[in-house]
């Protein structure tokens, strides 16, 4: 599922965060998924609440894990628009999936409808 924050974007389609660098408009949203999770890595290795890190400590566990990705699709900013206005939104504290607790409210998409990115790359090139 492609979630998004729903604090961090503006009715007119814009990533707040980035409006303070000049540009937070964006053609298209795209969702790539990566495994392993990188939090439980840092959980598992004591590594997530720490300010300081050794980097060979770092490195020899970023590196120890077999890394894979997957690009299931993406949205057009016409289409993020659609769905802001729609208000398709999981709340915060919602159960997705009936078992992860959402930590912020998002705006979402179900992965089965997002658009193939074989046709973004046709469009693009």
């Amino acid at each position: 599922m492609l979630l998004l924050e729903t604090k961090d974007w503006k009715d007119e389609v814009l990533y707040i965060p980035n409006l303070e660098k000049g540009n937070g408009y964006y053609d298209y949203t795209i969702l790539v998924r990566i495994n392993p999770d990188g939090e439980n890595i840092m959980k598992a290795n004591k590594l997530l609440y720490v300010d300081i890190v050794d980097k060979e400590k770092l490195r020899e566990v970023i590196f120890n894990e077999l890394w894979s990705y997957d690009v299931p699709g993406y949205i057009s900013n016409n289409e993020l628009k659609i769905l802001i206005g729609k208000q398709q939104i999981i709340p915060q504290n919602a159960l997705l999936n009936g078992k992860i607790t959402m930590d912020a409210e998002n705006y979402y998409e179900e992965t089965g409808n997002l658009n193939d990115c074989r046709e973004l790359i046709k469009n693009i090139i």
